[in-house]
């Protein structure tokens, strides 16, 4: 005698897909089974759309990271470059090149010379828009009416400047090769932190910031980096994809700045 195949409740011993046999969701009943399923369908559902959503955000990153600017150049101007004879020639500097910043170093410490030399730069940067900077001094800003200060001493002042200063005006540090203390700069509030030197022309205690410290920066900081000392063509090529900015100082020691300016970054940032 044939046995009757068994009958099938509502939510028991049904088969999937696959011909598989689920167990019997215990406890619960039709309307249970079938308000869980909903459920799970619509979960499924969410995680569909989630995927969606992150697959159109990586996409658009990418459309994003094909118009993403290269680094602005900024330049430094060193304590030796007479900035009165020198004012045609900051002139075309700033008129050449796009020109995001300029940094100056105090050339004497004398503040009525300080002060000649800052409104001398003033005459060209303000017209331009462009910021002005001062190293070190933080304490000057305000009186000369600076944008704000680089400081070359890591994390030591930046605590200091940033009370002193308040959020509206640029703290940034330079920390030489060393991650701790640029973490340190950075955890005390900057606005930036610099690395460098960054190539072989240095000719220092021959050690150098490598590109793997920028990289490592750009990536797990939000902190914009800054590289400088020892630029070249090469240089900003090979830190273009890491860097923020690039404070270039070495063209006030030739001919013509502004020449060697418009070669150093011509077809740097080419992709």
């Amino acid at each position: 005698m044939r046995r009757k195949p068994p009958k099938f409740r509502s939510g028991a011993n049904r088969a999937d897909s696959r011909g598989n046999f689920r167990k019997p969701l215990k406890g619960l009943s039709p309307r249970g089974i079938r308000a869980l399923r909903h459920s799970k369908a619509r979960l499924q559902f969410v995680e569909v759309v989630i995927l969606h959503i992150r697959a159109k955000a990586k996409s658009k990153l990418s459309e994003v990271a094909e118009i993403v600017q290269s680094p602005q150049i900024c330049v430094a101007v060193p304590a030796a470059f007479d900035v009165f004879a020198g004012t045609d020639a900051l002139k075309r500097v700033l008129d050449k090149v796009e020109i995001a910043c300029v940094r100056m170093a105090t050339p004497s410490a004398d503040f009525s010379e300080t002060k000649r030399a800052v409104e001398a730069l003033q005459r060209e940067t303000s017209v331009r828009g462009i910021p002005l900077l001062i190293e070190d001094h933080f304490k000057l800003v305000e009186p000369l009416g600076l944008d704000g200060v680089h400081l070359r001493n890591g994390r030591k002042s930046v605590r200091k400047a940033k009370e002193a200063l308040g959020p509206a005006k640029t703290v940034g540090a330079f920390c030489g090769t060393t991650r701790h203390e640029a973490l340190n700069a950075a955890e005390s509030g900057c606005d930036y932190v610099s690395f460098g030197p960054v190539s072989a022309d240095w000719q220092g205690d021959g050690e150098l910031a490598p590109t793997e410290l920028f990289a490592w920066w750009s990536e797990m900081t939000v902190v914009p980096v800054v590289a400088e000392g020892a630029l070249n063509r090469d240089a900003l090529a090979r830190l273009a994809s890491h860097v923020d900015f690039y404070f270039i100082s070495e063209i006030w020691y030739l001919d013509d700045p502004a020449a060697a300016l418009s070669k150093m970054v011509e077809g740097a940032f080419d992709r």
